[in-house]
């Protein structure tokens, strides 16, 4: 009878129904229904249903799929349409795997069942399907091509939850800047409902995750660029309801995230975008972007003050500027930091070094203090570094004490000269 039914030959499964239930199950557990609504079978599945009453509910094992379940699985649009003109099917009951009807239908991105399971009064359009994510969280994270039209209905229904969360507190647009769906980002946008800042459970926004590369953060740049995937960072930017410096739980914007990732072309984005603060605090004891940049992105530091959205003269809580900072936080060998601090230089070449630190410390002094040879070499090389008293009596090194007894407090003329900048080992 299970064969016959698969086959569609409907006399064969009406001359077997005459000796057995319709209900019966197989060794995999599936009736003569399951097996019309999986392969399509309308005529059959209709007879099975007027005139011998075949139970809607049965599942293929505790967990399993119902008729209605394998009907939308495989996108039989017309058994489904079917078995909820029957009445006796719930639409929102949950398989074992927390799958909705809707859910399966959405996330397979069948537009004509979505559109049937909206229809049906009975149906919850948010109802939670896995993770206790509803339809739209669903759709939002597919990676169908038809996605962006499921998005459309549900966001045309009114009952449905826009600002619904899955377990980790992942909204619509936070899903599909995560997974990095562009047409997804952008479908959820053009809705005046949804609210692009609003965060998951650590309070990390769509910008962010789109900034830090999605999932894939691994993926390699060429290939990241060759799929547009930072457009979605882009998309998002020319929105202007998104707040690129708002924090997360860690203390990080989106640019502090592009930064983790040394996602270059986020941080470029971010740059050009005019609407980011480098300075911003970000709370106590948490490093504003442009510190965590200096802390170990060279190029991204490059990028920054090629773009002229750094400000060199403004200063964190502490009262230090990008370079009292880098000085500070260099120690006595830390390469990261001191190509920070000559790619500052160069750009301040004319700026402010007399600036002293909390502790009455000038620049020099805390360079020297620290034991920071190519910092000392570097300012002296401006004849910004006025060599005091106490940079001497500080001084444990015998380089830097040999540099600070040569010095004649004038500038020189390596400093326009890339030879120096090797020397040094930068």
């Amino acid at each position: 009878m299970f064969e016959a039914a698969k086959k569609d030959q409907r006399r064969l499964v009406e001359l077997y129904l005459s000796h057995v239930s319709v209900d019966l199950q197989n060794a995999d557990g599936l009736t003569a229904l399951h097996c019309a609504a999986g392969r399509g079978c309308y005529d059959l599945a209709k007879f099975l249903l007027e005139v011998h009453g075949a139970n809607t509910e049965i599942r293929r094992n505790p967990g399993g799929f119902r008729p209605i379940e394998l009907a939308t699985f495989f996108g039989n649009t017309g058994v489904v349409n079917i078995l909820l003109e029957d009445g006796r099917v719930d639409p929102n009951e949950r398989n074992g795997m927390d799958e909705t009807p809707l859910g399966l239908a959405a996330n397979r991105c069948n537009l004509e069942i979505v559109r049937l399971f909206l229809d049906d009064d009975r149906v919850d359009p948010n109802g939670q399907h896995i993770n206790s994510m509803t339809p739209l969280l669903v759709a939002s994270s597919s990676f169908g091509i038809k996605s962006v039209h499921v998005i459309n209905m549900l966001l045309e229904d009114s009952r449905v939850d826009v600002h619904a969360q899955d377990d980790d507190g992942c909204t619509a647009c936070v899903l599909a800047a995560k997974h990095g769906i562009l047409r997804n980002v952008k479908a959820l946008l053009r809705s005046p409902h949804i609210d692009p800042n609003q965060g998951d459970n650590n309070q990390k926004t769509p910008a962010m995750y789109a900034a830090a590369g999605y999932i894939r953060q691994t993926e390699a740049t060429p290939n990241y660029l060759k799929r547009n995937k930072h457009l979605v960072l882009k998309a998002l930017i020319l929105d202007e309801r998104v707040d690129l410096n708002k924090v997360d739980d860690n203390g990080h914007t989106a640019m502090h995230w592009a930064l983790r990732k040394s996602r270059q072309e986020n941080v470029q984005l971010l740059a050009d975008s005019g609407r980011v603060n480098l300075n911003q605090d970000c709370g106590p004891g948490r490093r504003t972007p442009a510190e965590a940049c200096i802390l170990k992105h060279n190029s991204c530091t490059q990028l920054l003050l090629d773009s002229g959205c750094l400000d060199l003269s403004e200063t964190n809580s502490q009262g230090e500027t990008p370079l009292m900072f880098a000085v500070r936080k260099a120690g006595s060998d830390n390469w990261d930091i001191e190509r920070s601090v000559w790619l500052i230089l160069e750009k301040q070449r004319c700026g402010r070094l007399d600036l002293r630190y909390d502790n009455g410390l000038t620049l020099l002094e805390q360079a020297v203090q620290a034991g920071s040879q190519r910092i000392v070499c570097m300012l002296l090389f401006t004849g910004k570094g006025t060599v005091t008293p106490r940079a001497k009596i500080f001084c444990s090194d015998e380089v830097i004490r040999e540099m600070l007894d040569h010095h004649r407090g004038k500038p020189s003329r390596w400093w326009t000269s890339r030879t120096v900048w090797k020397w040094l080992g930068l």
